[in-house]
């Protein structure tokens, strides 16, 4: 199979096997297609697990550094895997880009109020696929980092609680419910990140403000 021969010859190895069988998914005969759909859904198995480690735990799982997340600063060019395409979308004459730009604004101005001491992990962007848009692994990486301060927080401050609300089976339920999907839906995918992301901020949010109103 060309898939797998690329793949040796490139010495092709995590999430970029998933975009490079992704990429033969989409053409060929039916039957080849098929298959490469199975392999697909065998391997997002593996990014579902990572994705579960991070997000409700903050627990970095990667030590072959296959993972789209990593420990230090970025090396790669986010702001070249974020444009979108110019075409007016019909809202106030805005573009697709004018208005993935004004919301990365408001989750910038957002993440760094919840979370300011942030920033220890990055995106590894060369390896992200393509059809895994930069702003969903923007929340994916805010949501561990935090799960991961607050955890920190309470093992210092000897404060019981979680982030998530004594919410992670409920959304380890439904990463569990993604990784048996058949085919990769980004429209699932983004909700189920954006429902852990809503958890984690409005608790972060908290976090500050009880402090500052309890010193008044």
């Amino acid at each position: 199979m060309v898939v797998v021969e690329q793949i040796k010859s490139q010495k092709i190895h995590g999430c970029q096997i998933l975009e490079t069988v992704y990429k033969h998914s989409c053409g060929g005969l039916p039957p080849v297609r098929s298959a490469l759909e199975k392999i697909l859904a065998v391997c997002h198995g593996v990014m579902y697990k990572q994705l579960s480690a991070w997000m409700l735990h903050g627990l970095l799982l990667d030590q072959h550094e296959e993972f789209f997340i990593k420990q230090g600063p970025s090396s790669g060019n986010v702001s070249a895997q974020m444009e979108e395409d110019e075409e007016d979308l019909g809202i106030g004459g805005l573009t697709g880009k004018q208005l993935r730009e004004l919301q990365d604004l408001r989750l910038i101005e957002e993440e760094n109020m919840l979370a300011p001491s942030l920033k220890q992990f990055s995106l590894r962007v060369e390896i992200l696929p393509s059809y895994i848009p930069v702003r969903v692994a923007e929340k994916i990486l805010f949501v561990g980092e935090s799960v991961q301060m607050f955890e920190n927080q309470n093992v210092n401050l000897t404060r019981k609680g979680s982030i998530l609300k004594n919410q992670e089976d409920t959304f380890a339920a439904e990463l569990h419910r993604l990784k048996q999907q058949p085919l990769f839906s980004l429209v699932d995918f983004e909700q189920v990140v954006d429902g852990i992301r809503s958890t984690v901020a409005e608790v972060c949010l908290l976090s500050h403000i009880l402090p500052e109103e309890m010193s008044l």
